[in-house]
């Protein structure tokens, strides 16, 4: 997705929001490799390979548990960073007791590598509130869409996906599921969702 935006900017075409789509479609998936830390160590040491690789940009997301109770809110329980080759699954619950990896703090507030994500700006705020941790290198895609479409709305990640790539995002009832216990695989497939759109460049 950024190198068609990006494409579109340099020759200065203008391009509109597709009205329709065949319903025959393939929603959009992840092929990669999908790379899941439920414990300390390996989330340190996956966060140490993409510090050392300095990949150019990750896509980025975010999932946390929604709770109904009023005025509860939970602790981001999901970290999804990106390549064009690997998705990483950082499941910060799972090892909440031993703290913040220090290398994926390292690696989050790296200004030099970008981190490109739907609703990024209020990730980074909850990341903030959550860890204390200062996200950095922000891309925010709905902006870079409406750069593209020479639009001004508040773009979804399954709209980009829809405008962008021409392809259905299917997100089902796992949106809201429980992502506080050990993923399940069809939680891990929807944790890989950021790559469709912001197709992140390969580290």
């Amino acid at each position: 997705y950024q190198r068609r935006v990006r494409g579109t900017q340099r020759h200065g075409m203008k391009r509109k929001v597709p009205p329709f789509m065949a319903q025959n479609v393939a929603p959009a998936a992840f092929s990669g490799n999908i790379i899941y830390a439920s414990n300390p160590l390996i989330a340190g040491a996956m966060a140490s390979k993409l510090l050392k690789a300095s990949p150019e940009v990750l896509g980025f997301d975010m999932e946390w548990l929604v709770s109904f109770k009023p005025g509860e809110v939970r602790k981001v329980a999901l970290i999804q960073l990106a390549t064009s080759k690997c998705v990483y699954l950082f499941h910060l619950v799972r090892f909440a007791e031993h703290g913040f990896p220090e290398t994926l703090k390292q690696l989050l507030e790296n200004d030099a590598i970008k981190k490109a994500g739907v609703g990024i700006i209020q990730d980074r705020w909850k990341l903030l509130r959550d860890f204390g941790v200062q996200l950095g290198g922000m891309v925010c895609l709905s902006r870079l869409g409406n750069q593209m479409f020479k639009s001004d709305r508040n773009w979804s990640l399954a709209e980009l996906t829809r405008a962008v790539m021409h392809q259905p995002v299917s997100k089902g009832a796992v949106r809201t599921s429980d992502w506080e216990k050990l993923l399940s695989s069809d939680q891990r497939q929807y944790a890989c969702l950021l790559y469709t759109s912001p197709s992140p460049r390969d580290s």
